[in-house]
C-alpha cells in the first residue's frame, strides 16, 4: 500500500504537513472498528518523507534523544500500543484520541543497545520496502510497455 494523492505546491501548502525522516505518525481520528486506521502508526522514511500528511495524523515525537523514531514506531505498532491508543477515544462515531490521556501512554525503555537493534531492525525493514518499491514501479512500467508493444 502507498500514498497516492493529488499534487500540492509546498509553497501554498500550511505548514507541517510534510514529515521528518523517521517520523511516527499515528492516525488520531476515524472510526474504531477492527479493520479501520484510528489509533494505527506508520513510520515515515525513505521515500515517504516526500508525501504531504493531513492535520489527521498525530505527529508523534520522542522527547529523549536516546529513544528514536524507529524504536517508537516499533512499540507504537505493537498491538499493546495500540489497544492503549484505542483505549483513549472519544466521540461518537468519528472518534478522536484524546490528547491527555494519549500523552500519558508509558513507552517501556530496554537497554540502548537492543533500542539500537530495534531501531536498525526496523530501518532495515523500511529501507527493504523503498527497494521493493521501487521494483515494483519498474516491473509496471516493464509491463505496460510490453502490453502497448503487443498491442500495435
Amino acid at each position: 500500500m502507498r500514498p497516492e494523492g493529488r499534487w500540492i505546491s509546498p509553497k501554498r501548502a500550511p505548514s507541517g504537513i510534510f514529515a521528518p525522516d523517521e517520523a511516527v505518525l499515528v492516525s488520531a481520528q476515524g472510526s474504531p472498528g477492527e479493520t479501520d486506521t484510528l489509533g494505527r502508526a506508520i513510520f515515515v522514511t525513505g521515500s515517504w518523507t516526500k508525501n504531504a500528511y493531513t492535520q489527521h495524523f498525530l505527529r508523534v515525537v520522542s522527547g529523549d534523544s536516546s529513544v528514536s523514531g524507529a524504536y517508537l514506531f516499533a512499540f507504537l505498532r505493537s498491538e499493546a500500543a495500540f489497544r492503549m491508543l484505542r483505549a483513549t477515544c472519544v466521540g461518537s462515531i468519528q472518534q478522536d484520541l484524546h490528547a491527555r490521556l494519549r500523552r500519558e501512554i508509558p513507552v517501556p525503555l530496554c537497554t540502548p543497545e537492543d533500542r539500537q537493534r530495534i531501531s536498525e531492525t526496523v530501518r532495515q525493514a523500511y529501507r527493504w520496502r523503498d527497494e521493493a518499491d521501487m521494483k515494483e514501479d519498474e516491473a509496471f512500467t516493464l509491463l505496460d510497455a510490453a502490453v502497448r508493444e503487443a498491442a500495435r
